[in-house]
């Protein structure tokens, strides 16, 4: 029993953890496009 309730709470840290770097990727690349798309725009104008 003590066991599985260990072995929950990995799981749940790992889900955990995942769902960060996924946030913090999908925010990231956002940043980057803008960026991206800024730089874009700035050469397209002039």
């Amino acid at each position: 029993m003590h066991l599985w309730g260990k072995n929950s709470l990995h799981i749940c840290k790992n889900n955990f953890y995942c769902i960060i770097i996924a946030v913090y990727n999908t925010i990231y690349i956002h940043i980057q496009y803008k960026k991206i798309l800024g730089g874009v725009k700035q050469c397209l104008s002039g």
